[in-house]
Parts: structure tokens; C-alpha cells; sequence
């Protein structure tokens, strides 16, 4: 089997999830995620997407497999060079990480985050979360604002600014006349 080079990180990696199974004849795998990784599945998964490899552990060693195709709401990945169930066996119960800076809009999972601050992208406050909800394919946030009013918001990691957990807000890119609806 063809795999890629073992390369020794110079960034802190953090472990957040593990490969489950393979999935179908064609060597895919199902993946699953730790807590607390696990709130913000597609989040994480698109991270891993947006990098283009998933990073395996293989004994104490990182190995970058290249993605082929990533679901993230189902959680089932394809790697190049992995073309069969055998080769895919091979990695299975394997844990995956990812660069632990680029976790940092992940330590407080989504569900901690009711009563946070929510403010736009300029700095101006829309109000105060009240709940995460979790449907298939997105997450909102149910906020209400100073008048009252309450109002969803569709959160997806690319949309995340910053999240400043010490001050309890939370930035997001929110289009413009979103609370209006």
C-alpha cells in the first residue's frame, strides 16, 4: 500500500477523533469525533476538508493521507491512494488530529456558549445567545436582543471571527438585515 511520508510536526497537534470503520467497496472510512469535538462535528470536519489531508497518528507519528472527498455531515472520508476495504482496514481505530492553534474557535463548544454576547463582524452588538441548535446539515444560534426580539443565526466555522471566551462574545460575519427577518 502506498501511504504518505511520516513528517514530525513542529506545531502542537491535539487528537480529535478516531477512525470508526471502513465504509463501502471502495476503501472510504467512517470517522468519529471526541468530546468535546464531537458538538461541532462539521465544523471540524471542514476544517480537515479546507486543509485537504487527514492527519493519522501511527505510532507516536504523524502521517498525512490526502483527501479525495469528505462528507461532513455524514462523517464518511475517501483518501488517495486507499482504493479498497483491505487498505482502509488498515486504519481503522487509528485517532486523527489537527493543528491545535487552529482549534482554538472550538474550546467553548456551542453548547456553552448560551449567554454569550453575539456581535457582528463591526463590533456591534446583536444580543445574547440564548440556545445552539443542532439540525442536520447546520447549526443556528437562537439570539435575542436588547428590544426582545429573538432571531436565528446560521453558524458555520468559516463565518466565526474570534470568540473571547474570558469576555463571554462571540464575533461573527452576520449578513446584514439577518434580525430583521
Amino acid at each position: 500500500m502506498k501511504t504518505s511520508a511520516h513528517i514530525i510536526h513542529a506545531k502542537p497537534t491535539q487528537k480529535v477523533g478516531f477512525v470508526v470503520k471502513t465504509h463501502g467497496y471502495k476503501g472510504g472510512l467512517l470517522l468519529a469525533l471526541t468530546p468535546p469535538y464531537d458538538e461541532v462535528q462539521e465544523g471540524i470536519l471542514a476544517l480537515i476538508e479546507e486543509k485537504g489531508f487527514l492527519l493519522l497518528v501511527i505510532e507516536d507519528q504523524w502521517v498525512p493521507y490526502e483527501i479525495s472527498d469528505i462528507n461532513v455531515l455524514s462523517g464518511i472520508v475517501s483518501l488517495k491512494n486507499i482504493i479498497n476495504p483491505e487498505q482502509a482496514e488498515t486504519l481503522c481505530g487509528l485517532s486523527f488530529c489537527l493543528p491545535a492553534d487552529e482549534l482554538q474557535p472550538f474550546h467553548a463548544t456551542l453548547s456553552e456558549w448560551k449567554a454569550y454576547t453575539l456581535l457582528n463582524s463591526q463590533g456591534k452588538k446583536m444580543g445574547v445567545i440564548q440556545q445552539t441548535i443542532s439540525m442536520p446539515g447546520h447549526t443556528l444560534l437562537n439570539v435575542i436582543n436588547d428590544n426582545g426580539k429573538d432571531f436565528l443565526v446560521p453558524f458555520h466555522p468559516e463565518l466565526l471571527v474570534s470568540v473571547q471566551d474570558d469576555l463571554k462574545q462571540i464575533t461573527l460575519l452576520i449578513p446584514d438585515g439577518l434580525e430583521d427577518l
